[in-house]
């Protein structure tokens, strides 16, 4: 879906849309730049876990449920013409990381990179301008995509609790030396439930990113129409296909 609105703002305009949403059951997805081959899809298999890629780049994450919240934002550059692709990348980030400030993380953007960029997995490195807490513990995993630099689209997800880290059981590890083949390492992942002690739910979240999403642009409930729906179906079959079949 992420990718028919993607197109839309491309050929139509129309205004920035903010997508909220879950998967159930839970998917492992990979961005476009990265090779299947770094997927143990045999186990995936037998778990009956579904695989794809994803229209953004970044490493392969683990979305189950309300386990986690994923965020779009998409939006043709005549929206935001006063900013480059990287800054707006900053910006979306600057109001993520707001929305987890407003139930009480210590979020802000980060100002350089760590980790290995052969890492498979999103919350293997940090990238500069994401969002890390104040120890620097990266909070939210995203990747951009955007069509010959007319339309803007990142995507992510906020990982609530811990179970975003069971991504490594579905990974390929490179050999031994090329990296260290886990999450708590000196570019340390975290989840919103981590950082505050308890769960938070999907709606908490929502609510609290709709607040600081509408500092930013206009923000108003949508539908997802037919034709988009339709559009959505032939892509899941065709380019972002189930790579466990």
């Amino acid at each position: 879906m992420n990718d028919v609105i993607h197109r839309r703002a491309l050929h139509e305009g129309g205004p920035p849309t903010i997508r909220l949403y879950t998967f159930n059951p839970g998917v492992l997805s990979i961005g476009h730049t990265h090779s299947e081959q770094v997927l143990n899809l045999d186990m995936l298999r037998a778990e009956e876990i579904e695989a794809c890629y994803r229209p953004s780049s970044g490493g392969a994450t683990l979305t189950m449920g309300d386990h986690a919240l994923c965020v779009s934002v998409t939006c043709h550059r005549d929206q935001v013409e006063d900013y480059t692709i990287r800054e707006m990348y900053r910006l979306v980030n600057r109001t993520i990381a707001e929305g987890m400030r407003r139930i009480g993380v210590d979020a802000f953007v980060s100002d350089h990179s760590e980790g290995l960029r052969i890492n498979p997995t999103c919350f293997g490195m940090i990238g500069d301008g994401e969002v890390v807490a104040r120890n620097g513990a990266k909070l939210y995993g995203c990747g951009l995509g955007h069509k010959a630099g007319h339309a803007f689209m990142e995507s992510g997800m906020i990982p609530l609790d811990d179970h975003y880290k069971e991504v490594w059981r579905y990974v390929n590890v490179p050999e031994k030396g090329t990296y260290d083949g886990e999450l708590d390492s000196e570019h340390e992942s975290s989840s919103v439930g981590s950082e505050l002690g308890y769960q938070v739910s999907v709606g908490q979240m929502s609510l609290a990113l709709r607040e600081a999403f509408g500092r930013v642009f206009p923000v108003y409930p949508g539908e997802i129409e037919v034709e988009e729906d339709a559009k959505a179906t032939v892509l899941m079959e065709t380019k972002y296909r189930d790579l466990t079949r």
